[in-house]
């Protein structure tokens, strides 16, 4: 496989922030590393998919977060830096609430895993919520 010189450059330039932006998700520097180190070979993989008009951190991001499977408790507690809260439980699921920006409210898996699109579905209602774009609340969470 041949990558570009480009490529070679972003993927070292950003080893440390996507690091940190894994261990906001794993909280355990082993996990942290494990992740990093799988997250790196699926960039690899997809090197010539990479489209050097965009930024190559949040592109790297979206593969860190598909190489870890984050809990719907995990991801309540990272909403909470946006003003939500559980204001309820009803069965498997949790009801979160914000009042900032207006009342929202959003409910999550309360699973071991959520599912990406699940996932990726909560994250573009709060972002649309907040007045950003999915993208922007990812960096804003785990960035």
């Amino acid at each position: 496989m041949s990558a570009s010189a480009e490529f070679v450059t972003e993927i070292t330039r950003v080893q440390r922030q996507l690091h940190a932006f894994i261990l906001t998700m794993v909280w355990n520097p082993i996990e942290a590393d494990d992740v990093l180190q799988e997250t790196n070979l699926v960039l690899w993989q997809k090197a010539a998919e990479f489209d050097s008009g965009r930024e190559f951190l949040p592109w790297a991001m979206r593969f860190a977060q598909l190489q870890w499977d984050v809990s719907g408790p995990d991801l309540a507690k990272l909403l909470e830096a946006f003003g939500y809260a559980v204001t309820r439980q009803k069965g498997s699921h949790l009801r979160l609430t914000t009042v900032e920006g207006g009342e929202h409210h959003v409910t999550v898996p309360n699973h071991d895993s959520l599912r990406t699109g699940t996932l990726n579905g909560i994250l573009k209602d709060v972002a649309e919520h907040a007045g950003l774009t999915r993208d922007a609340l990812v960096e804003q969470m785990f960035g």
